[in-house]
């Protein structure tokens, strides 16, 4: 789904924000497709129309002239910023909501709603039981021992190689992940909340 100006770059970058789209999916058996959501003359006003019409570049502007017809036949151009920001808001949602199954989102909307009710009733005792199970890790100075512990070179180059966008410390074993579960194992055993 593309807003765009309407005029010749406007129609240009949709195009070309598609071409990447179909690019970057070649080869994973996706499927997709353009929806220009506009800018369009018919979403402005009269009065809007009059405001806001402007002489494109001549770049392309016969072939889009030739495709859209410009604004009432004429060889004009519209700005996205015609529209006021809550239009343009309103015009993304109906154009999603004309794409994806309500149904299932109307069950994904029920099932976050509950988990983050749950979430909510339960994050005091989650702090709480967190915050003893790292003041556990303090006094054993397992904080200190682990803050000695030096990093592989290049950690965050080879993790942007690896195309992460997060550095997890668990999953890349940095530390003694055994030594570490342990402790907190142990803390929680003697604490009764195992």
């Amino acid at each position: 789904m593309s807003l765009t100006d309407y005029d010749p770059a406007g129609y240009s970058i949709a195009r070309s924000f598609f071409a990447q789209v179909q690019e970057s999916l070649r080869g994973l058996g996706i499927e997709a497709y353009h929806k220009r959501l506009g800018l369009e003359p018919w979403q402005l006003t009269q009065e809007e129309l009059a405001q806001n019409v402007y002489e494109p570049k001549e770049t392309g502007l016969e072939e889009w002239l030739e495709e859209t017809g410009g604004v009432n036949g004429q060889p004009l151009g519209l700005e996205l910023d015609a529209l006021p920001i809550d239009r343009l808001r309103l015009m993304f949602a109906e154009g999603i909501e004309g794409e994806i199954d309500l149904w299932q989102r109307k069950q994904d909307l029920t099932r976050a709603a509950v988990d983050l009710i749950a979430c909510e009733l339960l994050l005091p005792a989650f702090e709480a039981r967190r915050r003893g199970l790292l003041a556990a890790a303090e006094r054993a100075g397992l904080m200190a021992h682990l803050e000695d512990t030096g990093l592989p070179d290049n950690l965050f180059q080879q993790a942007a190689l690896s195309g992460m966008d997060s550095i997890n410390p668990v999953e890349l074993e940095l530390f003694d992940i055994q030594h570490i579960r342990n402790l907190l194992r142990g803390y929680l055993s003697e604490n009764g909340q195992e």
